[in-house]
């Protein structure tokens, strides 16, 4: 099964997601559907130079 979560105006296509229809583990419901956890609560380090 599939979960229809869109119709793409300009060209007609079908979005579909079998993701959008599995149960979530306990204690997920918490979290909003379709908006990512803040993640300004995390320090931040300098990246390693890349190599070459």
């Amino acid at each position: 099964m599939v979960k229809c979560i869109g119709i793409d105006e300009k060209s007609g296509k079908i979005k579909l997601s079998r993701k959008a229809l599995i149960p979530k583990p306990g204690g997920a419901d918490a979290e909003p559907e379709g908006e990512a956890p803040a993640r300004d609560d995390r320090p931040r380090r300098p990246r390693p130079p890349r190599r070459s």
